[in-house]
């Protein structure tokens, strides 16, 4: 990759500049290479984006929407003094400026958009989001005769605004276009992460192997929310009751695993982990003071399979125990509704799966089978009447899928790539008495039962042009999926097709290449969000995926 590459001994170059479709341009460099003779590396790389006109037009205001700015720097230093020590050091810095999430008004009867067009908005208070985040990582291995030490540190910060009319804009009797309720957030975070681990040798040869790990993380968050509502009595936005409030979350963890390498077939592998989290939130909504505390534990093991029947066929199975803590309802709106704690989720994964090469390894075909257990899910809704949105521990269920990957060398200039996923699920308890409960779902939100993608890529050689063409192209799929966890209409997706389709010429040095890309060629008009507020407001929104595009770019490397 352009950015993230690990410097080493060799000096290389890469650089890429691009335009295309609503004055979109990006340029992105990077250098690596030695920095202290034999004993230091280090690498730089920038990017920058800007698109300078919006594919969604607000009518209200007349201007473009979903305009966006993007600008990133990264410095990597390696150490490659030694071959029994590593160590690299990374900081990154990056800045996002963008029309924020931009919301479709839809008709509560139709559920069609109020403009007649996914692409055309009415929000007299626009969309607005501000992202600003910079970190620092660094990370080795040591190796001490027959084991190792490896670690990690990051520190991580993050700042973040965000504007947005939850209704979409109405437009009123009188032909006015009012914001009904628009909420604006500022947001700050800040990370610690620690890691050590221990690890003895971990090459095939070695029968027994085993790994033991402990791990400290700390976070703390601060928000305000600001929220306005348009008042038909007063005939002008009334400001509500501003929550603010700091959390805080310590994180600990220590774990192990032994593996077992029975015969040059089979192999087996054990492990557990310890986690605990304690979890803190003090804030006001309004003059109203509050603040709560409450710890987390849970211990997640895991058993692992491994055959090797052949060197063309791989077998494995695994069984593990997961864990997510629970915590705050920030956006509670209340003080009851934001102290008041969420418990944890768990879920049992069971996974059996194939690798496989066919042909002479010109074919390889992988598969997978998954069946988890998920009891206490977490999952946000709205708390009814209300803007306010909470998480419950509302559902047991159990999801279940089948994976397969195939990518074949048809002939030594064409290459053909498949993806296929499957999913289901079954409902064993939805709680009674939750908020969910009323409204009975039976699809788990983010989840397509079908899924895939089949594409290609062909190269043709061009000898008198000194070099060669490639095609590329690629066809997704994927079927409608509820947002939300009660399953409220809003929230379906539509179908979703992409079909993407790319032409470049590299020449036969692999220095320059220039590519011609298309993605979404049919401009197929796709919805994926959601925000159901017909019971508060009488109204409803969502929003699209992007239109047709198309970009041209040039990129030279240097090796």
């Amino acid at each position: 990759n352009v950015l993230t590459r690990e410097p080493g001994r060799d000096l290389l170059m890469d650089a890429l500049v691009s335009y295309g479709s609503y004055d979109e341009y990006k340029l992105k460099a990077a250098m690596s290479g030695p920095a202290l003779g034999d004993r230091l590396a280090a690498s730089l790389s920038v990017s920058k984006a800007d698109q300078g006109k919006g594919y969604k037009s607000n009518i209200v205001t007349g201007k473009d929407q979903e305009k966006m700015e993007f600008q990133s720097a990264r410095v990597s230093l390696r150490w490659i003094g030694s071959d029994a020590f590593y160590a690299r050091l990374i900081g990154y810095y990056s800045d996002a400026n963008n029309d924020g999430f931009v919301p479709t008004a839809l008709t509560p009867t139709t559920l069609q958009p109020v403009t007649g067009d996914y692409f055309k908005v009415q929000l007299p208070a626009p969309s607005r989001g501000d992202t600003e985040s910079w970190g620092v990582n660094g990370r080795f291995k040591w190796d001490i005769g027959k084991v190792a030490l490896r670690g990690l540190t990051a520190c991580s910060a993050v700042d973040d605004l965000f504007r947005l009319d939850l209704t979409g804009g109405i437009r009123r009797l009188n032909g006015a276009d009012v914001g009904v309720f628009v909420r604006t957030s500022i947001y700050g975070e800040t990370q610690l992460t620690q890691e050590l681990q221990l690890l003895s040798d971990q090459s095939a040869s070695s029968q027994w192997s085993w790994i033991a790990g402990l791990y400290y993380f700390r976070e703390s968050v601060d928000q305000t929310l600001s929220d306005t509502v348009f008042s038909v009595g007063l005939g002008r936005p009334v400001s509500l009751a501003v929550p603010s409030y700091t959390a805080g979350t310590k994180s600990y963890a220590g774990d192990g695993q032994v593996r077992w390498q029975a015969t040059d077939r089979i192999g087996v592998t054990a492990g557990a982990r310890y986690s605990k989290e304690d979890k803190v939130i003090a804030g006001r909504v309004g003059a109203a003071p509050f603040s709560n505390d409450k710890s987390y534990s849970a211990t997640t093991p895991k058993l692992a399979l491994e055959f090797k029947y052949s060197d063309e066929v791989f077998v494995f199975g695994s069984i593990s125990r997961g864990f997510k803590a629970g915590g705050f309802n920030g956006g509670g709106g209340t003080v009851t509704g934001i102290s008041t704690p969420f418990d944890s989720e768990s879920v049992t994964n069971c996974e059996i799966g194939a690798k496989t090469e066919w042909l002479d390894r010109r074919l390889r075909l992988n598969a997978a089978l998954f069946f988890m257990q998920y009891r206490d899910l977490q999952g946000g809704v709205f708390v009814p009447g209300t803007t306010f949105i909470v998480t419950e521990n509302a559902i047991d269920l159990d999801h279940m899928g089948l994976e397969l990957e195939l990518t074949a060398a048809a002939t030594d200039r064409l290459q053909i790539f498949a993806i296929v996923g499957l999913q289901d699920e079954d409902f064993i308890r939805i709680k009674p008495g939750t908020t969910i409960s009323a409204s009975n779902p039976k699809r788990r939100p983010g989840v397509s039962h079908s899924q895939g993608t089949i594409g290609f890529t062909y190269s043709l050689p061009l000898a008198a042009a000194g070099g060669s063409i490639r095609f590329g192209g690629d066809f997704n799929y994927r079927d409608p999926f509820y947002s939300a966890p009660d399953n409220n209409p809003v929230s379906l997706s539509s179908e979703q097709t992409r079909l993407n389709a790319s032409l470049a010429f590299l020449t036969s040095d692999q220095q320059w290449e220039f590519k011609l890309e298309g993605r979404n060629l049919t401009d197929e008009i796709d919805w994926y969000n959601w925000l159901n507020t017909i019971q508060q407001f009488g109204t409803a929104t969502r929003t699209t995926l992007e239109p047709r595009l198309w970009s041209l770019s040039l990129r030279y490397r240097f090796r």
